[in-house]
């Protein structure tokens, strides 16, 4: 009977060889379906730059979401260790020391020179205090422009290096850790409200950085020293010109957009201190 099956069996996949055959279908190779067949697959899996919509993009909020979610789920369980907390937290900190110098250089002195004038940028260092030093007050700045630069930047990434270049990780580094540092802080320390108040409190930060980063930008504009656009004062990014306003119209754009996401992050994340 086994003898009986191996032979139909044998003899069906020997019609459907003879089938195909006689179709006389061309052969593609894997090469030319990537090349020839469909050209976007193969310029996709190959142009690695991260921009929009690219597979070092796709890459990025892959990682991104799993990092949130690993975070929210295991908050609670690293605080409770005696050691989790400082082993948690020490690795971040240690990550952002490493990419700190490189993270977001945008303006450059004569090539060489940059300063952490971005918003991401000064994030970043506010988390390294925060992880220091575990104060509220710059809790109240972190979560906000934390989690709103990151957010903001993994979904319209600012065209650097892709996943073969060192400069991919040191944006996924920097941008994930000033997302789930304040998310790792809002679910452990619960005794930190989040308020209308602070709502105000960040947006008012954001104002005076933008107000003396467009000082800063002006003067090194003005004495020729390079083309400097912190916090995009003098020039929108790239990715967003032709879908924004021109300069000046889009910076009260800019600021109202930061508000509403701030108020968003706000209603859907509002708490009162529970006293411990």
């Amino acid at each position: 009977m086994k003898k009986c099956y191996n032979d139909i069996g044998k003899n069906y996949e020997g019609g459907i060889s003879m089938f195909l055959t006689n179709l006389d279908l061309p052969t593609v190779s894997v090469s030319q379906f990537l090349t020839v067949e469909t050209t976007w697959l193969y310029e996709w899996f190959h142009d690695l730059d991260l921009k929009i919509f690219s597979f070092s993009h796709l890459i990025a909020v892959i990682i991104a979401a799993l990092g949130v979610f690993l975070t929210l789920k295991y908050s609670k369980k690293i605080a409770a260790s005696p050691k989790g907390e400082k082993i948690f937290l020490g690795i971040i900190f240690i990550a952002l020391l490493v990419v700190g110098p490189y993270f977001e250089i945008k303006g450059n002195l004569n090539g060489n020179l940059h300063f952490p004038l971005h918003l991401c940028t000064l994030t970043l260092y506010f988390t390294l205090a925060l992880i220091i030093f575990k104060k509220e007050k710059l809790f109240d700045i972190v979560y906000f422009t934390g989690i709103l630069g990151a957010i903001v930047t993994f979904i319209v990434p600012d065209g650097s290096g892709g996943i073969n270049s060192i400069a991919f990780y040191t944006f996924l580094i920097g941008h994930l850790s000033i997302l789930i540092v304040p998310i790792y802080f809002y679910k452990t320390r619960l005794n930190w409200a989040i308020s209308l108040k602070k709502v105000v409190f960040a947006f008012s930060f954001i104002v005076v950085l933008f107000l003396f980063d467009f000082f800063i930008n002006s003067v090194l504009r003005y004495f020729d020293l390079g083309s400097f656009n912190y916090m995009y004062t003098h020039a929108l990014p790239h990715e967003l010109e032709g879908v924004l306003p021109a300069w000046p119209f889009y910076i009260p754009f800019f600021l109202l957009i930061a508000f509403v996401l701030f108020y968003l992050i706000y209603f859907f994340t509002k708490r009162k201190a529970i006293e411990k």
